[in-house]
């Protein structure tokens, strides 16, 4: 898979396989990346998710969660653990995307 550049804010941009996920925080968005930092970008989720689209390995799996297939671990009925060992919920209506994964 290719590691594009994102776009994450107006002038920080992230390697595509370096990030773990994002996480919305009102009209702000985490971004954590897999070395543990943590940038904190004044973009929206929506907004970062459209630059992602083109990028088939993100995947949004609840309203305030976008996720790199990359680095999911395992994955059950209703929830997603990444490679850190985080888990998070995953939403009724994107239960379907889970078998993409």
């Amino acid at each position: 898979m290719k590691n594009h550049v994102i776009p994450i804010g107006s002038r920080k941009k992230v390697p595509s396989g370096d990030i773990l996920y994002l996480q919305s925080d009102l009209n702000y968005t985490k971004v954590f990346l897999v070395n543990g930092q943590m940038i904190f970008s004044s973009t929206t989720l929506k907004t970062i998710e459209s630059r992602l689209a083109e990028n088939p390995e993100f995947l949004r799996i609840n309203r305030g969660l976008v996720i790199n297939r990359q680095h999911v671990k395992t994955y059950q009925e209703a929830s997603v653990e990444l490679s850190n060992n985080l888990s998070f919920v995953v939403s009724r209506r994107r239960k379907a995307f889970l078998n993409v994964i």
